[in-house]
């Protein structure tokens, strides 16, 4: 081979080795432009995803790239934004620019880290919080010639941090001032922390509380209840408001209300149980006060009513359960009233104490003074009002029984009661009624019992009788009225309603009359027409019509003072009224007592009124008409109508019986004596009333 032909070869292996070369380069150019796009791609991916916006600074040309993330954040497009960095300057908050700005240029100095938190204007005007973080890539001399990172809106985290540090305050101030007191345990019960309020109220120090476990605080008796309500809170991390004691060191016992919850650890586990603990001492002693003014008789401190009723039913319950035989007591005192009348009211409450004393221990065995809440039907003494007990006998073997223990409550009644050093003698009627014999329920049994107490009051005072059906007749009715009556004002058993009166000629309010109601015993009512002339029998009247004037002055002026203008109002009353001492008197201090108008009220009578002490009646009834007080003529026709009584007594208005006018559109006869009796009072210049006018023809 010459020499020729080897350099030719020679030549052509260089060629070949350089366009090996060459597409060894063109291979790792395509190589890394691949991967200068992967990078991009998975760099643009990452600026899509990432939560933080980014931006980027080229100090050279001064441009900034801000991600759609940075944009997003602040709600604007690029084309609200600058591309330089008066962009930014320019939406940072006045108060923050100096020094996020000094920031930046410490850091190009290299003279710290760039980390910044600040506010930034959004589209909509106002500022969130971000905070920035940067760093800088500088050439080869160190001078930086990019600076680039991330924000993040930190404004709801702020926000949340200054809840937080404000409710974290507040906690802090409430649990050192608060009243309650506060307390935390473990869930053993031992002490990590107390407020003020808590250690006042247990008596003691914090370092001696840490020595202790909450139920150590308690007595004995709360042990198991603490131990349910922690098992409560386990079970649902609260528990229900309850009730125990603490016990200071100097052994003082404290009330308390207890509302607890659980706290748990991140695992779920119960961790701490915050206890709000409340001295409710007051608060006790006022539901005493309250229990005992609702259920106990203020003067005995025996049951009231209230309290029998509901122990009455207890037992009728209990013994229709179990088959027994039940015995109820009614016990009234004889020959109170004289006590009262002769010593005064307060010589009549110590004779009521000392017997409802003397009651109780006549009780024995099973017999007690019931007390509220009680499971057990034992015996109970109650005081109903006045002079009257009643006492409930459960589980009797035999009526016999009954009589036997009565007799013993009779017996205790026969020594004499020393009141304010006078020697006082009272017995006692008892009336017995049987379950199931004589009633099989509270009110039927206690009406027996009320009914058989009133038969042995009338077979002689200190006796005791059973209860028979001979005995429900209307003279027994009347005795349980008549000393019913006897009870009625200090028990407040009446009231008053009131009827109105219209004009005959446009229907206006002309005036109305007051009617008295009874509400026995809070039981049943008892119509005015069986009361009344019981009342009158028995004099009664005069303390119940006093009662009645009162009652209705006052009312008067209520309605005066209270902007509406109140009619005439019509009282009846009776001849023991106007006949009796005091009556005009009464009538001055009633009137004076109540600031009542001088014309307010009218009196009405009955023409049976007039026939009784004639002259003596006229005196009084004129006192009364010249004193401004109008008088009306009740029920006129039904009795002993005469004329000659309108013309002397001042009688200002007649009131036609309903009789007349219920059958006037029919009966003839009704009509011409209804005309008859009008025309003569507008001939005497007497007004008219119509009662029980019902329809327009009647009027």
């Amino acid at each position: 081979m010459d020499r020729h032909t080897r350099k030719d070869r020679a030549q052509a292996e260089q060629r070949k080795g350089k366009a090996s070369q060459v597409a060894e380069l063109r291979r790792k150019v395509r190589d890394l432009k691949e991967r200068i796009r992967e990078i991009e791609r998975r760099f643009e991916l990452a600026t899509r995803a990432a939560t933080d916006g980014l931006w980027d600074w080229d100090l050279r040309t001064g441009i900034v790239y801000y991600s759609d993330r940075f944009l997003a954040l602040l709600g604007i497009s690029r084309d609200e934004i600058t591309q330089d960095l008066s962009g930014f300057r320019e939406r940072l908050h006045p108060d923050d620019r100096e020094r996020v700005l000094s920031g930046i240029h410490q850091h190009l100095a290299r003279q710290a880290p760039f980390d910044a938190v600040y506010r930034i204007r959004t589209h909509s005007g106002d500022y969130r919080w971000f905070r920035a973080r940067g760093d800088s890539e500088c050439d080869r001399t160190g001078k930086p010639i990019r600076m680039a990172g991330s924000i993040a809106d930190l404004t709801e985290r702020r926000e949340a941090e200054r809840e937080a540090r404000v409710s974290q305050q507040a906690y802090k101030a409430l649990f050192r001032t608060i009243d309650y007191g506060i307390a935390i345990t473990d869930i053993d019960g031992r002490f990590l922390d107390a407020n003020p309020a808590y250690l006042r109220l247990v008596g003691r120090e914090f370092a001696e509380l840490c020595k202790l476990r909450y139920h150590d605080l308690t007595p004995e008796r709360y042990r198991p209840l603490d131990a349910r309500e922690v098992q409560s809170m386990v079970a649902s991390d609260y528990a229900d408001p309850y009730e125990k004691e603490y016990v200071r060191p100097n052994g003082d016992v404290i009330p308390v209300e207890l509302r607890c919850w659980l706290t748990r650890d991140i695992d779920g586990n119960p961790e701490e149980i915050f206890s709000i603990v409340r001295d409710i001492s007051s608060e006790k002693q006022s539901r005493e006060k309250i229990h005992n003014l609702a259920y106990y008789d203020f003067v005995t401190g025996l049951p009231n009513r209230q309290l029998f009723h509901a122990h009455l039913q207890y037992s009728i319950d209990k013994a229709r359960s179990d088959g027994d035989l039940l015995a109820l007591f009614f016990i009234d005192l004889d020959r109170f009233k004289q006590v009262n009348d002769t010593l005064g009211h307060n010589a009549g409450d110590l004779l009521l104490q000392e017997a409802g004393r003397r009651f109780a221990g006549a009780l024995r065995g099973t017999d007690r003074v019931f007390r509220s809440g009680s499971d057990e039907a034992g015996s109970a003494v109650a005081r109903l009002g006045g002079d009257e007990f009643t006492v409930i006998l459960p589980r009797l073997a035999a009526r016999e029984d009954a009589h036997a223990v009565a007799l013993r409550l009779v017996e205790t009644l026969e020594t004499p009661f020393i009141i304010e050093e006078n020697e006082v003698f009272v017995s006692g009627s008892v009336g017995i009624a049987l379950f199931p014999d004589d009633g099989e329920d509270v009110e039927s049994l206690t009406r027996s019992a009320d009914t058989a107490m009133y038969h042995a009051k009338d077979q002689g005072r200190g006796t005791v009788a059973y209860y028979s059906e001979s005995m429900g007749t209307a003279r027994v009715e009347r005795m349980i009225l008549e000393n019913g009556l006897r009870k009625v004002l200090d028990e407040a058993e009446l009231h008053m309603v009131y009827q109105a009166q219209q004009s005959a000629r446009d229907g206006s309010l002309s005036g109305c009359e007051a009617l008295v109601r009874w509400n026995y015993r809070g039981e049943r009512f008892i119509p005015p027409d069986q009361f009344i002339p019981i009342a009158e029998e028995t004099g009664l009247i005069v303390p119940i019509g006093a009662w009645i004037l009162h009652e209705v002055c006052e009312q008067w002026v209520r309605w005066h003072n209270a902007g509406f203008e109140p009619p005439r109002i019509g009282i009846n009353v009776s001849g023991r009224q106007v006949t009796h001492p005091s009556f005009l008197q009464t009538l001055e201090e009633v009137r004076e007592r109540t600031g009542v108008a001088r014309d307010a009220i009218e009196f009405e009578i009955t023409e049976t009124v007039l026939l009784q002490h004639t002259e003596e009646t006229e005196t009084v009834l004129r006192a009364v008409h010249e004193s401004g007080i109008e008088i009306s003529l009740d029920d006129f026709g039904t009795g002993f109508s005469s004329l000659s009584h309108l013309r002397r007594f001042p009688i200002d208005r007649l009131k036609i019986d309903r009789s007349f006018v219920r059958d006037i559109t029919t009966d003839a006869e009704d009509r011409a004596l209804t005309a008859a009796i009008i025309d003569l009072a507008h001939n005497l210049r007497i007004q008219v009333v119509a009662e029980g006018v019902e329809t327009e023809e009647q009027a």
